[in-house]
C-alpha cells in the first residue's frame, strides 16, 4: 500500500513518542511553503520509501540507527543514515543525494535564480545537523542549460560545489568553492545587466524575523568557457564571441564587488585578459589587453577612419575603463 507518513522533526512537530519505526514501500510529501520562505511552494515526494528507525527514544547511540532510501522523480535516489534521538531532539544525519532533475526545484531556485531552468542533475553529499537544520558538504550540477521562453542563455557540462554550508533558518549558503567546467553564456536582451544580476536576484523578501535570505561564492574558477559579448566592440555589428575562457571570480554575492581574473581567445583569432571589479548590475572597472588579432574583420572601418589597409595586419589594444559618478571614464589605445 502507499501510505504518507511524516518524517523527523525538521518540518514539523511530533505528537507521539516512538522508540522504533519501520516502513516500506510508502510515499512521502514534503511542503517547503513554510519553511524556505519562498513566493511558491515546492512539493518534494519521495516514493518507494523505506524507513528503519531505532533507539529513538535513547539520548545516545553508538552506531547509526536512523536509516531512509526512496526515489525523487524518475531517476532521483535519496539514502540517509545517521543518528537521531527523539528525546534531546538532536541528530547527525549523512545525506546522499543522486540524479534528481534540477528542474523539480524550479518553484525554490525563482526567488533567486533570474532564468528559466531548462534541465540538469543535482547531486549532493553531506552531512545534515539537527535541530539546527544546517547541511555542509558538495554539490554538483550536471548537464545544466537555463534561459528564457525563446532560448537557453547559460549552460555548462558540470559545476562542484565545494565546501557547502547551507542553514535553512534563517536561509544563508556559503560556498568556498565552486568549479564550473565548459559554461556558455549568450547575451540575452530581456536582462541587459552585465554583472551577477544577470543571473541571480538580490533577494530582497524576508523571513518571520525580517531577516533577508544571504548566498556567498567564495571562489568561481571558470574552465573551458565560453561567452557571446553583450556589448560590441570596434564596430557597430561585431559582437564577439570568447572562448577557450579560464579564469577566477571572487566572493560573488548580492552586495559588495566581485572581483575577477579572465583570460582566452577571440573566435580563434586574438587572445585576450581582462581583470576588475563588477557590481551587482553594472561593471566597475576594468583592464583589457588583447594580442595577435587579426583586423581583416575591421578593414571597413580602419579604411573610412585612417585609411589604411589592415587585411593582412594584426592589432593588439590596451583599454581601461571606470565608472565613476559623473560617469565612464574609458581609454583605448591599438597598436597595428
Amino acid at each position: 500500500d502507499q501510505n504518507e507518513i511524516g518524517l523527523f522533526p525538521i518540518f514539523g512537530k511530533w505528537r507521539v513518542n516512538l522508540g522504533e519505526i519501520h516502513v516500506e514501500h510508502s510515499v512521502l510529501h514534503i511542503d517547503f511553503l513554510n519553511h524556505a520562505r519562498r513566493s511558491r511552494g515546492l512539493d518534494v515526494v519521495l516514493s518507494d520509501l523505506s524507513l528503519q528507525a531505532v533507539g529513538l527514544d535513547k539520548n545516545n547511540h553508538n552506531r547509526d540507527n536512523i536509516s531512509v532510501s526512496a526515489r525523487i522523480g524518475k531517476k532521483g535516489r535519496l539514502k540517509i543514515n545517521g543518528l537521531y534521538s527523539l528525546n534531546k531532539h538532536e541528530g547527525k544525519l549523512q545525506i546522499d543525494l543522486k540524479d534528481m532533475a534540477l528542474r523539480s526545484l524550479q518553484p525554490l531556485l525563482s526567488s533567486w535564480f533570474a532564468p528559466d531552468v531548462f534541465q540538469g542533475m543535482i547531486h549532493a553529499r553531506g552531512s545534515l545537523i539537527l535541530p539546527e537544520q544546517n547541511f555542509n558538504g558538495m554539490v554538483w550540477l550536471e548537464d545544466f542549460s537555463a534561459g528564457n521562453s525563446e532560448n537557453f542563455y547559460v549552460r555548462w557540462k558540470e559545476a562542484l560545489a565545494s565546501g557547502v554550508a547551507l542553514s535553512l533558518h534563517p536561509f544563508d549558503i556559503v560556498v568556498d568553492d565552486l568549479v564550473v567546467k565548459q559554461p556558455q553564456v549568450l547575451p540575452d536582451e530581456r536582462h541587459p545587466e552585465k554583472g551577477p544580476g544577470r543571473f541571480f536576484r538580490s533577494l530582497q523578501h524576508k523571513d518571520e524575523k525580517g531577516e533577508r535570505p544571504t548566498w556567498t561564492l567564495e571562489n568561481v574558477r571558470i574552465q573551458d568557457g565560453r561567452c557571446v559579448m553583450t556589448g560590441r566592440a570596434l564596430s557597430s555589428d561585431y559582437r564577439p564571441a570568447l572562448q577557450a575562457i579560464s579564469g577566477t571570480l571572487s566572493r560573488v554575492q548580492p552586495h559588495g564587488p566581485v572581483n575577477f581574473d579572465l583570460n582566452g581567445q577571440i573566435e580563434n583569432r586574438g587572445l585576450f585578459q581582462i581583470k576588475g571589479s563588477t557590481g551587482f548590475h553594472e561593471v566597475h572597472d576594468y583592464t583589457l589587453d588583447v594580442r595577435k588579432m587579426p583586423l581583416v574583420l575591421f578593414q571597413t572601418k580602419f579604411s573610412r577612419m585612417i585609411g589604411a589597409d589592415v587585411r593582412q595586419a594584426q592589432g593588439q589594444w590596451h583599454q581601461t575603463y571606470e565608472l565613476t559618478p559623473k560617469g565612464i571614464k574609458q581609454d583605448t589605445s591599438i597598436r597595428i
